[in-house]
């Protein structure tokens, strides 16, 4: 089931000082969004280069394994940009299984910037984790 639990991060830029919102969550809450490089808001994940997406968050209910997706949003409709690696208990840390009595977990993603992905300005970039 791809519903369940979703943290969907926006890389816009806002009046107020974070450059990142949490655009749905389930069963977990945003509480930091860091992109390395970074030189601007909004950040900008540069072609032919890596990038390092690094988010930390709660959970309220217990998350055994699950997966993760990347999108652009390109006029409105989700552009997947496929990953080597999708299962979130490799880049999580404290691991799998996720329980809500810890307070914080770490996800660390970093990604190859494809020349061949869309180039997406001053849109959306969605990150989910789904189980």
């Amino acid at each position: 089931m791809v519903i369940a639990w979703i943290i969907v991060v926006s890389l816009f830029h806002f009046v107020n000082t974070q450059p990142f919102r949490d655009c749905g969550s389930k069963i977990g809450s945003l509480i930091s969004l860091t992109v390395t490089p970074c030189d601007k808001t909004p950040c900008a994940l540069y072609k032919g280069h890596n990038s390092t997406i690094t988010i930390e968050f709660n959970t309220s209910e217990t998350v055994k394994n699950g997966r993760i997706s990347v999108h652009g949003v390109l006029a409105h409709v989700p552009v997947p940009f496929p990953l080597d690696n999708s299962d979130l208990c490799q880049f999580v840390s404290p691991t799998c299984p996720l329980i809500n009595s810890i307070p914080k977990y770490t996800h660390t993603y970093t990604m190859f910037v494809k020349t061949s992905y869309p180039s997406l300005e001053n849109e959306v970039v969605e990150k989910k984790f789904l189980r």
